[in-house]
């Protein structure tokens, strides 16, 4: 394998296997970019709340319309966003390479 892999563009069949599992890579231009931002995400001390405020759509359960949208950040955080689980599976991507 070429030694500056990292550098080379996502090739078709990894950009399907991604597509596969719901990645986008639209933001990520190379590999390098990409073990930068898992990187990036294992060092990160990110607020669940603070990003379950930029989720487009917060009512899911059968009565969410009728809770405050402060609230459902706070319960969306607590039951959709995992951040620790999140930071430990980049740092196994980025060990398994």
């Amino acid at each position: 394998m070429n030694s500056d892999w990292r550098n080379q563009p996502a090739t078709k069949q990894q950009k399907e296997k991604l597509r596969f599992f719901g990645c986008t890579w639209d933001h990520v231009s190379s590999q390098a970019e990409f073990f930068a931002h898992l990187r990036e995400i294992t060092n990160s001390q990110c607020d669940a709340v603070a990003l379950a405020r930029l989720m487009p759509v917060k009512a899911v359960e059968k009565y969410d319309d009728f809770i405050p949208e402060q609230l459902l950040d706070v319960a969306n955080a607590r039951a959709r966003l995992d951040i620790l689980g999140a930071s430990e599976a980049a740092a196994q991507a980025l060990h398994a390479v």
